[in-house]
């Protein structure tokens, strides 16, 4: 399978956006923190930047929020530039990753305080602290203090009031940073249903690629202040552009191989070292197969890339590739139960170490698979994702 071409930034519906980031650049002194972004989120899209410490996602969601001024370029909300327009006076809210709770004031007044200062109604904050309590739900939690909530609750609240003000757009950052691995979880699903219901455009910044592909419709992998791949999670996580993508969303093995032949329904690649050979399908789509085609040229070396669970793991002898599928031989050197999966390390002869994941639905218990046993790798001929760069 070979990565496609996508657009950095487009919008997956087509129609007009309700953001548009447009060659936005930020600098700090000699520093480019983002270079050159270009971006369109839709209205009720939840859309996630995703990369590491320092790739320039947190500066971009600030100058989102109108903490921060682009240095070039221009933000549009609704068609409007509002580069420059003061975040007090933006229809954008921000829930930051603290939570920035008051501690003296009760959940209700944490979410009426900006309802407050704008002087509505006493009657209609009333009205909407209560269907917010009932959307997150902390009905009957509303006159505690902040200290006397548990982590998700206290999230929830920060959420509550961000939305108090009924933003066009709100910003996420890091929202679940503070919270365990299981309640971590479950409010995802929180708050992705919180998202469709309300219809809002959210934008989250995470360094976490599974809360990324678990909360939005579609991500945006930064690199060093720059849109590396922009797309939906399956597609990113099924044809990643290059090698930094691949390495960044979830665990992946990468193959140096010598192209040896492309027919019209299978590539043979030569893998470097080692020998073997490995059966890569052409696909049948024209585009695709455009595509392959173009990254493939005999005798030149390639990545080919294949996702852990993929592949198959077994203690049969080996007999090569046949039909569709290719065999590479080696060792178990390492093994790691997970419960539901155990995850492999194979030394394959001739160099290189392959990572395997078999799913536990039988259990764990008997398994011949331990350190030291040879063992044969079996690879599909639609598992490899070859790269673009």
């Amino acid at each position: 399978m070979a990565a496609l071409p996508q657009s950095v930034g487009g919008n997956a519906s087509g129609a007009a956006p309700l953001v548009r980031i447009d060659k936005v650049v930020k600098r700090f002194g000699a520093f480019t923190a983002v270079d050159g972004v270009t971006l369109d989120v839709g209205q009720g899209e939840f859309f996630a930047l995703l990369g590491p410490s320092g790739c320039g996602k947190t500066t971009l969601l600030r100058m989102l929020a109108g903490f921060e001024r682009p240095d070039e370029g221009a933000i549009l909300l609704d068609g409007a530039n509002i580069s420059d327009v003061p975040a007090y006076r933006r229809p954008v809210n921000m829930m930051f990753q603290s939570y920035a709770l008051f501690p003296h004031l009760s959940v209700e007044g944490n979410i009426a305080f900006g309802l407050k200062r704008e002087g509505m109604a006493r009657e209609r904050i009333a009205e909407r602290v209560a269907g917010l309590l009932r959307l997150v739900r902390l009905e009957g939690l509303g006159s505690r203090k902040p200290h006397q909530l548990s982590g998700g609750q206290r999230q929830r609240v920060a959420l509550a009031r961000a939305l108090a003000k009924r933003p066009r757009l709100l910003l996420l950052d890091e929202p679940l940073a503070a919270l365990d691995k299981k309640l971590r979880e479950e409010t995802q699903f929180e708050l992705k249903e919180i998202q469709r219901t309300l219809g809002l455009a959210f934008i989250v910044v995470t360094h976490d690629q599974e809360e990324a592909m678990a909360l939005a419709d579609r991500i945006g992998v930064m690199e060093r202040g720059k849109l590396a791949q922009v797309g939906a999670p399956a597609a990113i996580y099924e044809r990643p552009r290059n090698r930094y993508v691949a390495n960044f969303i979830g665990d992946i093995n990468i193959l140096e191989c010598i192209v040896e032949s492309v027919s019209k329904d299978m590539a043979v690649l030569r893998r470097k070292p080692g020998g073997e050979r490995i059966l890569l399908a052409v696909p049948d789509s024209e585009s695709e197969r455009e595509v392959l085609e173009s990254q493939l040229q005999i005798g030149k070396t390639t990545a080919l890339c294949i996702r852990p669970e993929r592949l198959e793991l077994s203690a049969e002898a080996p007999d090569g590739a046949t039909g569709t599928r290719s065999r590479l031989v080696g060792t178990i050197a390492g093994t790691a139960f997970l419960g539901d999966q155990t995850a492999y390390r194979v030394a394959l002869d001739g160099g290189a170490v392959l990572r395997v994941t078999v799913s536990n639905t039988r259990g764990a218990a008997g398994s011949a698979l331990q350190h030291g046993t040879r063992v044969v790798v079996t690879v599909p001929a639609d598992a490899g994702i070859v790269l673009q760069g």
